[in-house]
């Protein structure tokens, strides 16, 4: 991870999936979070998705959604290594684009939120040029911020990664959370705002037609 000093080199192999350092934060959030809302400690957390380290275009999403269908994936090996694969080294394509894991729920997701931009540029571009990174790295059904939520230790070096991220010049697009990124990073005047964050899809009717075309020139 460059630089950086990786917490996610420490997460356990097995669940509970939480790192040592935010064992007592997520006891709190579960603590005071109804089902619907609770960090689901068996799913493997996912703080960023695709080449965050060399990636050309970052999106900046909430957190992790839940799936029944999440620990069936996460239990076949394949799947599970390349999740944590992803986290270790900051540099591996965007797996949950694979083909081979298309019917997975992330998956599905994510083949649908970058549906567009896939057509445009082609698969490749978009897995070796995309990256995501999740303010919260921990799965729930839904999410919702408790009135004096303390930041996790895990956060800071997710904001580590955007602001490394921002200062190489690249493009910032917010997906959901605008108002949450902007406590925590000073974003560039030229990040991209999508028009629907509770339908957060890579369109060009989900922003203005000249930020995806800009979005289009950087892949290409």
């Amino acid at each position: 991870m460059s630089k950086l000093t990786n917490p996610w080199i420490n997460l356990p192999s097995n669940a509970p999936f939480v790192l040592p350092a935010d064992i007592d934060g997520i006891a709190k959030l579960n603590k005071t979070n109804n089902s619907n809302y609770k960090i689901q400690t068996d799913s493997i957390p996912e703080p960023f998705i695709g080449p965050i380290l060399s990636a050309k275009i970052l999106l900046l999403a909430l957190n992790p959604g839940h799936s029944s269908d999440d620990f069936q994936w996460q239990n076949k090996l394949e799947f599970k290594n390349k999740m944590l694969e992803n986290q270790k080294n900051g540099t591996t394509p965007f797996y949950l684009l694979d083909p081979a894991l298309k019917d997975s729920p992330a998956g599905r997701y994510w083949n649908q939120k970058l549906k567009n931009l896939i057509i445009k540029v082609g698969l490749e571009k978009v897995q070796n040029d995309i990256a995501v990174a999740q303010w919260l790295p921990y799965h729930s059904i839904k999410f919702q911020s408790p009135a004096n939520f303390k930041l996790l230790p895990s956060q800071n070096f997710t904001f580590q990664l955007v602001n490394h991220f921002i200062k190489k010049k690249g493009q910032v697009v917010v997906m959901r959370s605008y108002k949450i990124w902007k406590k925590n990073i000073k974003l560039p005047n030229n990040t991209i705002h999508l028009k629907n964050p509770l339908n957060p899809s890579v369109t060009e009717n989900n922003m203005s037609k000249e930020d995806f075309k800009k979005l289009i020139n950087i892949l290409v």
